[in-house]
């Protein structure tokens, strides 16, 4: 479903079903030059991809496509099973992802699931971010961004559950990552120019909380 030229709102209802098996690498909702658009997922909804093509999104914000608004409530699901879930190019910015629900990979390896330029992600308690993937992140901001998480964010593989990788263009960025009690759970942040870092992490178990201020080349693994 392809969605240009205007602002859209898109809302898969509570038990509806939308879903793809396409095999030439489209995207089951992708948005083109189409500026603050809306995508609303609501309780009982599922988004997904059945294609194992590593170019079949789930929801993908192309070019002109800035400011998009996405919503999963409590009980929907957007799943993918190769290719990105939720992706953006670097000429759509200002995403934000509002997830309280499930956004998962549905078979092992693939990608990235989330992968957003300049965006603000926030996954609220009892929201599930879910990749299966040895080298790929579950989450991956670029060009500086926001991730604040309340529920799990989980790489079942032996890859990172988030990744920041920011060009050498920002020069201050802020994550914030709370409650991220996950086994094997690897965070890595990577600055290429300085400039005043500030991260934030607190741990489920212990309550405490370890703050960080530097300039580049920070990297937290626990």
């Amino acid at each position: 479903m392809l969605l240009e030229d205007a602002a859209h709102a898109v809302e898969i209802g509570n038990g509806a079903t939308l879903r793809t098996i396409d095999t030439t690498g489209n995207a089951v909702i992708e948005f083109f030059n189409a500026p603050r658009s809306t995508i609303r997922v609501k309780t009982g909804g599922t988004l997904a991809s059945l294609s194992t093509d590593l170019r079949s999104e789930v929801i993908y914000l192309r070019a002109g496509s800035d400011d998009v608004r996405i919503t999963i409530e409590k009980g929907a699901v957007v799943e993918g099973a190769a290719g990105e879930v939720i992706r953006s190019t670097n000429a759509a910015t200002g995403a934000l992802l509002d997830n309280a629900g499930t956004i998962r990979r549905s078979s092992a390896g693939g990608d990235r699931l989330i992968h957003l330029f300049e965006a603000s992600v926030l996954n609220r308690a009892g929201g599930l971010m879910q990749n299966n993937d040895a080298d790929d992140a579950v989450v991956e901001l670029e060009n500086g961004g926001t991730l604040t998480n309340f529920g799990t964010i989980q790489n079942l593989g032996s890859g990172l559950a988030f990744e920041g990788d920011l060009t050498d263009t920002v020069t201050e960025a802020a994550v914030i990552a709370q409650n991220l009690a996950v086994v094997g759970f690897g965070v890595r942040a990577e600055f290429q120019e300085a400039g005043p870092i500030f991260l934030r992490m607190q741990g489920r178990r212990s309550e405490d909380t370890t703050e960080h201020l530097g300039s580049f080349g920070l990297s937290f693994t626990f």
